[in-house]
């Protein structure tokens, strides 16, 4: 019951986000190589800065900066996810975070913390 739930609310939370006319995106591509060899492939990443200005101004400079140049992913799970950007130590164990913790569409909640892994 909770699943057909959740998946209701997925399916109207597309069809908002397909009829919105006023979205400003901007875009941002990241080349892949494998192994670092040939270009595998480009990565198109679609950031929505008028919902989180802070977020996206963020990931761009980093980027631009090159900080995610020759990174690695550090975790794959085949068929369901990747993970990648960890610049510092290139494990996933970080070292570097921008400071957003509870910061959500230009609002900042104090009671909100993040932990680690599903946070």
């Amino acid at each position: 019951m909770v699943a057909i739930l959740l998946a209701g609310i997925i399916v109207l939370a597309a069809i908002n986000l397909a009829n919105r006319t006023d979205v400003t995106t901007d875009i941002v591509e990241l080349q892949m190589t494998w192994n670092g060899g040939a270009d595998s492939g480009t990565v198109t990443i679609e950031l929505y800065p008028m919902d989180a200005p802070d977020h996206v101004d963020n990931f761009k400079t980093l980027v631009n900066d090159g900080d995610y140049d020759n990174t690695i992913f550090h975790r794959i799970i085949d068929g369901f996810m990747i993970q990648g950007g960890d610049f510092t130590n290139q494990d996933g164990t970080g070292g570097h975070a921008g400071n957003f913790y509870g910061y959500c569409n230009g609002q900042v909640s104090e009671d909100s913390t993040c932990s680690g892994a599903g946070a």
